[in-house]
């Protein structure tokens, strides 16, 4: 009835569970199921509807009220990645609308990927935090048995597996700055795990509980990494732990973009093993490839076995296929950066498609990363 009374704009009609105006949060679905229905959808498609309660704002799951707003134009975009709009008023028609030639980054005036080959100080003070990661308790996601033991072995969930490379077993655990979640009243923190909805503090750790990691993050402020206005909001993070199980073999993240909310990664190596991260990015940037990089990328390459280097040639040519397909571009350019202990990449993670390989290495020597990230979450 409250559907029916929203898609026939019954005046003073309180859409709701409860008479308050407040759709709780396990009523969402079936909520939006009843309005599909009334709005004579054959399929629920659950983003499209939240798309009509003008869910505009990234992650958000309709824990504020919502409503259509008069005089406003409405947009859609079908399986074809068409978009269209109407304008508000009953006598109008859908328009099929022309996409930009090239989409931009929002609210970046600068690069949108920096890359800071080496800082002696941010070598210091990553490896002292990676130090004390390892010496003290860290809340690991995932189950503690003693098969397990938090590890997990990364596989990519939205597309083919065609990589034959060994994929990187790591242990994860989320990171937040206790006084930034305090200022902006966060109860549950938005992470970067795959299916993963905003979690609990109680699952995460405060940077500032670690003397190193603070001081790490604030030199990182002082980069320019930090330049855009945007770099205030990098107050939380993800730990990759390397678990250490395949150092004998070439190892890979698999290709991914990350969610909506990470609009800037930071990926500081915290551990004593380089490694490479790919990024593929829009040609209209216009972005040059650090040479450094490919060279010592190239000559690691080289020294490769027939079968690894073609493995990481495959690995390489169903990125760009893969790239192109995630980031809907007809063409990409794709970067190689060497990421070791006193560099540090900054990129539009939620844009940009991008993976890392991990070279062969000895034992004790991990490849521990921290990822800085927004954060974000429900208040």
């Amino acid at each position: 009835q409250r559907a029916t009374a929203l898609c026939n704009n019954i005046e003073n009609e309180a859409v709701s569970n409860d008479g308050t105006g407040v759709v709780e949060e396990d009523q969402h679905d079936l909520f939006m199921q009843y309005l599909s229905a009334e709005l004579g959808f054959p399929v629920y498609v659950r983003d499209e509807i939240e798309c009509i309660l003008c869910e505009s704002h990234p992650m958000r799951s309709l824990n504020c009220r919502d409503w259509f707003r008069k005089g406003m134009s409405l947009y859609d975009c079908n399986e074809k990645g068409e978009f269209f709009c109407r304008k508000y008023g009953r006598n109008t028609e859908w328009m099929k609308l022309r996409p930009p030639e090239h989409y931009a980054f929002a609210y970046l005036e600068i690069s949108p990927v920096l890359y800071i080959p080496l800082d002696p100080m941010l070598s210091y003070y990553a490896a002292d935090f990676g130090d004390e990661l390892r010496s003290k308790k860290v809340v690991f996601k995932g189950r503690s048995s003693k098969t397990s033991s938090h590890q997990q072995s990364y596989t990519k969930s939205y597309q083919a597996s065609k990589d034959k490379l060994c994929r990187l077993s790591l242990q994860t655990a989320d990171f937040f700055l206790g006084s930034d979640k305090k200022k902006n009243k966060i109860s549950s923190i938005f992470v970067l795990g795959d299916a993963e909805h905003a979690v609990e503090p109680t699952r995460c750790n405060d940077v500032e509980q670690y003397r190193t990691g603070k001081i790490l993050h604030r030199y990182l402020q002082t980069l320019p990494i930090a330049k855009s206005p945007l770099s205030l909001y990098m107050a939380a993070g993800c730990y990759h732990k390397d678990a250490e199980l395949h150092n004998d073999q070439v190892t890979v993240y698999p290709g991914h973009i990350d969610k909506p909310f990470v609009h800037t990664a930071w990926f500081v190596p915290l551990g004593g093993t380089p490694f490479f991260t790919v990024v593929a990015v829009s040609t209209s940037y216009n972005l040059v490839q650090d040479p450094t990089s490919l060279q010592i990328f190239d000559e690691w390459r080289e020294k490769l076995t027939t079968s690894e280097a073609r493995k990481v040639d495959e690995f390489l040519q169903d990125f760009e296929v893969q790239a192109k397909l995630h980031m809907r571009l007809d063409s990409v350019i794709r970067l190689i950066y060497l990421i070791k202990c006193g560099s540090v990449l900054s990129f539009p993670a939620n844009q940009c498609y991008h993976a890392t390989i991990t070279p062969k290495k000895p034992s004790g020597y991990p490849r521990d990363l921290f990822i800085f990230h927004p954060l974000d979450g429900i208040s």
